[in-house]
């Protein structure tokens, strides 16, 4: 069994976030959007039926790293999540997936273009590594946004590519971007 080297999350200050390592006192917070079908299932998880059903995710994000709770400045309030994970596709130590869920109260203000550029920055000069990886449904065009505001290139459509928690299969489109393209703009 291959050991997964765990990333520090360290606390990151963007213009108007700070993205943090979640705690056990975000629960409420936490819920309150993974309750939200269309957080869930645009992320391609079931929404969260119960505070306990959030507790035990919640504990797998503290656990694991890599992914940070979203705050708006001068508020400790969660509003979101963004990490970096490991990629089943691309297992190379060197590449991760990003990946985000944003309160829907939040949609359609920068917020989550602003936490992901935060996250590339983090993920190619700090922990050095060479690719990052990111998904969508093929229906969720706000993540497309991000995606591509982000500097990610398009690379293919998947069929059928990820299995929902009901069973149904979801097309999804695939990106990425190198450190190689990434680092000399920045």
């Amino acid at each position: 069994m291959r050991k997964i080297k765990r990333i520090k999350t360290k606390r990151i200050k963007t213009k108007r976030l700070i993205l943090r390592p979640f705690e056990t006192t975000d629960l409420k917070d936490f819920y309150e959007y993974c309750k939200n079908p269309a957080v869930g299932l645009n992320a391609g998880w079931k929404p969260h039926e119960s505070l306990n059903e959030s507790y035990v995710v919640l504990l797998s994000f503290i656990k694991s790293g890599g992914i940070w709770a979203l705050t708006e400045r001068g508020s400790d309030k969660v509003i979101g999540s963004v990490g970096v994970h490991f990629d089943d596709f691309d297992k190379s130590p060197k590449v991760k997936m990003v990946g985000y869920a944003l309160a829907q109260e939040y949609w359609g203000r920068g917020y989550m273009t602003e936490a992901v550029d935060a996250v590339i920055r983090y993920a190619f000069k700090k922990l050095k590594l060479k690719k990052l990886t990111i998904y969508h449904f093929t229906d969720n065009l706000r993540s497309k946004r991000v995606i591509e505001k982000s500097g990610f290139k398009f690379i293919k459509e998947l069929k059928a590519h990820y299995k929902m928690f009901d069973g149904t299969l979801r097309d999804e489109l695939y990106y990425e971007l190198s450190a190689e393209d990434y680092l000399p703009r920045n």
